[in-house]
C-alpha cells in the first residue's frame, strides 16, 4: 500500500510499458452525469519534464473532443490502454489546434506529494491574485488544464473581482446556477465530474474536475493541484455538467456542484486525494445589509476553511450581498462591521470586532477587501492555529459621496514651550456641502526638549499607515493578542485624528517601545543574526487626539511647530 492509501494492482500500466502509437480510451462527462468514452493515441513519454516528474503525451479524438478540444474541467480524466489505467489528463498547450493532452502517470498520483504553501502552484500567477508583469505563456509551454471556478448567486461586478483575485490559481471563472430537477449523482466513480466546494448557501463557489480513480472510500482526481496549500480539508461534491462551452480561447465544462459526499484531504502537483464519508465543517457567514433606501436583508453562506482562500471567499460573499441589495455599483459610502468568533490552540474562545467606514468608486473591490482583510490576517497569522467558528458582517450602504476633504489646518500658537497647550483648528469641505470646522487641543509634555515639531491631521486609517512607517507606536505584532488589538484599532475612515510629533532616537523591540537606546543599537538593527522584531523609529509622538465625523475624511495636512526652551523662573 502506498502512502496515499491506494493498493497497486495489475489494472495499472507503468510508464515502461507505454509506447508511441498505442491506442486507448478516456472517460469523462460531457453532459449531465453520463460518463462517455473517447479515443486516445499515445504520442510518447517525456521524462523529467519537471523535476521528479514524467508526462505522457496523447492525442484525443472522437465527437466529444473534435470540436471543443481539451476543455477546462477535464483535469483528472482517466486514460486506459487495454483496460489498464495509465493516468489522468492534466495538461495541455495554449491555442493548440488539436486535442493533445499531457497525462499525469497514475504512479505519480498514487505517490501524491504534498507541497508547501507555494511549491504546489500549477499556475503562473502570484498568491496575491495578480499576474507578474511581462509574463507571456508561449504556445510551446505545457500548462495545467484550467479549472472552472463555478460561481452562482454572485453580483456581476463581484465576478470581475473574483477573476482578478484568482488570476494566479490557474482557474477560469464560470457563471453557473443550480440544477433544475433531480439528478443521479450520489457517488463518485472514475470519469465522473467532481467538485471542490468552497462556498454554499445564498451563493455557490466550487472548482470542478474529473475523478481519475476510486478504491473503497478513497478518491483520486484532477491530475494536478489546486494550489491551496497541500494538506487541506475541502468539501468534496458530485457535479452535474450542463454542457461544454466551445471557445477558441479555451473550452470549458459548465457545471454545478450537487451533493457533498466527502472531504478532499490532500492536493499537490500530481492531483488531489479525497475520502468519501464525513464532510468537513464549514464556517457559517451571516451578512446583514441595509441601504440608505431602508431596504435590508440577511444573507447566509457557509465557507470552507483554508489559509489562502477563506478571507477572499468571505469578502466576495459580503460584497455580492451589499451590491445585490443596493442595486448599484457606482459611488458608495460604506460602513463595515466584522465580528469574528474563534478559538485558539488552547480552546479558549475569542471575538474580534473590526469597524471601518470608507468611500469608493469601485465598491465591489473595496467591500471585498474591507471584509477579507481582517479574516485573512487572523486565519493566516504566524503565531498559532486558530479555528474560526462564525463570522457576522454588517454592511450599511449609502449611494452617495459622503466625503469631506481637509482644506486647511490652523495652529495657535506657532511657538510653544514644554507644558503649553496647542490649539488646532481643521477646516473641512464636504462634497457639495458647506465648510465646517473641527478643533483639537494638544499638550506639549513638560519634559519635552526644544526643537522643531510637526502637527499632522488626517483620517484614522491614514494615521495608522503613518504610524507604521514613521513611529514606534505600531510595531509588528509579536503574539496573537497584539495582532487582534492592531486589527481592531486599524481605524475608521470617518475618524479625524491629530498628532504632534518630534524627531527622536526612540526605537522598539518585540512589539514594545524601547526609548533612549544605546549607541550600539544601530549595530543590532543591521545585524542579520538578531532575534525578535526590532524596529527603529524616526518620529516620536508627544500628544494625539481624535474625533468621529459624519464624513469619510480625505487628505492629510502637516504644519510646522517650534518648541522653545522655557526660561528659568517662568
Amino acid at each position: 500500500m502506498t502512502a496515499s492509501g491506494f493498493v497497486a494492482q495489475d489494472s495499472f500500466m507503468s510508464l515502461d510499458e507505454i509506447r508511441p502509437g498505442m491506442k486507448g480510451k478516456a472517460r469523462s462527462v460531457f453532459s449531465g452525469s453520463r460518463i462517455e468514452e473517447f479515443d486516445v493515441e499515445i504520442l510518447g513519454v517525456l521524462r523529467n519534464w519537471r523535476p521528479g516528474g514524467d508526462i505522457i503525451l496523447a492525442r484525443a479524438s472522437g465527437p466529444q473532443v473534435d470540436n471543443v478540444g481539451i476543455a477546462a474541467g477535464m483535469s483528472g480524466t482517466p486514460v486506459y490502454i487495454d483496460g489498464r489505467l495509465i493516468g489522468a489528463m492534466a495538461y495541455t498547450w495554449p491555442f493548440s489546434k488539436e486535442p493533445i493532452a499531457g497525462i499525469t502517470p497514475i504512479k505519480e498520483m498514487f505517490e501524491l506529494e504534498v507541497p508547501g504553501t507555494r511549491s504546489g502552484s500549477t499556475g503562473p500567477g502570484r498568491r496575491d491574485g495578480t499576474e507578474p508583469e511581462n509574463l507571456k505563456v508561449s504556445a510551446g509551454t505545457m500548462k495545467a488544464i484550467e479549472t472552472p471556478l463555478l460561481v452562482s448567486g454572485f453580483h456581476p461586478a463581484v465576478l470581475l473581482e473574483i477573476e482578478r483575485e484568482t488570476a494566479g490559481f490557474n482557474m477560469v471563472v464560470a457563471q453557473t446556477g443550480g440544477v433544475g430537477g433531480p439528478v443521479e449523482t450520489d457517488t463518485l466513480v472514475a470519469g465522473a465530474a467532481m467538485a471542490a466546494q468552497f462556498v454554499r448557501g445564498d451563493g455557490i463557489v466550487a472548482a470542478v474536475g474529473t475523478v481519475t480513480h476510486t478504491q473503497g472510500a478513497r478518491v483520486l482526481g484532477f491530475g494536478h493541484g489546486l494550489s491551496l496549500g497541500g494538506l487541506v480539508k475541502i468539501p468534496m461534491s458530485t457535479a452535474y455538467v450542463h454542457t461544454i462551452l466551445p471557445s477558441i480561447a479555451g473550452s470549458l465544462k459548465l457545471a454545478s456542484p450537487v451533493r457533498m459526499v466527502g472531504t478532499i484531504t490532500k492536493e499537490g502537483l500530481s492531483g488531489v486525494v479525497g475520502e468519501m464519508g464525513p464532510v468537513p465543517p464549514l464556517i457559517p457567514l451571516e451578512v446583514w445589509t441595509k441601504t440608505d433606501r431602508e431596504a435590508q436583508r440577511t444573507f447566509h453562506f457557509e465557507v470552507m476553511r483554508n489559509k489562502l482562500l477563506t478571507g477572499m471567499l468571505v469578502g466576495w460573499s459580503a460584497s455580492s450581498a451589499a451590491l445585490t441589495l443596493s442595486g448599484s455599483v457606482g459611488d458608495m459610502t460604506i460602513e463595515v462591521i466584522n465580528e469574528i468568533q474563534f478559538t485558539d490552540e488552547a480552546g479558549a474562545t475569542h471575538e474580534l470586532k473590526h469597524t471601518n467606514v470608507f468611500f469608493s468608486t469601485d465598491p465591489a473591490s473595496a467591500i471585498a477587501k474591507a471584509v477579507s482583510g481582517p479574516v485573512g490576517a487572523l486565519i493566516d497569522n504566524q503565531f498559532e492555529e486558530i479555528d474560526v467558528r462564525s463570522i457576522k458582517c454588517k454592511l450599511l450602504v449609502e449611494r452617495t459621496q459622503r466625503v469631506a476633504s481637509i482644506e486647511e489646518v490652523f495652529v495657535r500658537p506657532e511657538e510653544v514651550m514644554p507644558g503649553d497647550s496647542i490649539r488646532i483648528t481643521v477646516k473641512l469641505k464636504p462634497f457639495r456641502g458647506e465648510v465646517f470646522l473641527r478643533r483639537f487641543t494638544l499638550t506639549v509634555p513638560p519634559a519635552c526638549e526644544a526643537g522643531r515639531a510637526r502637527i499632522l491631521v488626517c483620517s484614522a486609517p491614514e494615521m495608522r499607515t503613518w504610524e507604521e512607517q514613521s513611529t514606534n507606536r505600531r510595531l509588528p505584532a509579536t503574539n496573537l493578542d497584539q495582532l487582534i488589538s492592531q486589527i481592531e484599532s486599524s481605524g475608521r475612515g470617518n475618524r479625524l485624528e491629530c498628532v504632534v510629533s518630534v524627531q527622536n532616537e526612540e526605537a522598539g523591540i518585540d512589539g514594545k517601545p524601547f526609548p533612549s537606546p544605546p549607541s550600539s543599537f544601530s549595530n543590532v538593527l543591521n545585524s542579520r543574526s538578531r532575534s525578535g522584531v526590532v524596529t527603529e523609529a524616526a518620529l516620536g509622538i508627544l500628544d494625539a487626539a481624535g474625533l468621529d465625523t459624519d464624513y469619510v475624511i480625505e487628505g492629510c495636512r502637516s504644519v510646522g511647530l517650534r518648541i522653545k526652551h522655557r526660561e528659568v523662573g517662568r
